[in-house]
């Protein structure tokens, strides 16, 4: 039962996967004018910043309180 719910999982991210792909390859087909290809790989490849919300850092110092660490 486990293995058959894994798998329609990855059966649905699959598919969201390929219908997000879908999406952008229409929605660059109707733009006018394309940005570089160079441009789109270079900030796909800049390092995410995590930014921590104030309701996270309140969290987490309830949390310390506590003597629970999260990272």
């Amino acid at each position: 039962m486990l293995k058959a719910r894994q798998k329609a999982f990855e059966n649905q991210e699959k598919f969201e996967s390929d219908l997000t792909l879908a999406w952008h390859i229409e929605a660059f087909a109707r733009q006018k004018k394309l940005p570089k290809l160079e441009k789109l790989i270079k900030d796909s490849r800049k390092p995410k910043t995590k930014s921590i919300s104030k309701s996270d850092m309140i969290l987490k110092a309830m949390a310390a309180e506590k003597g629970v660490i999260i990272k």
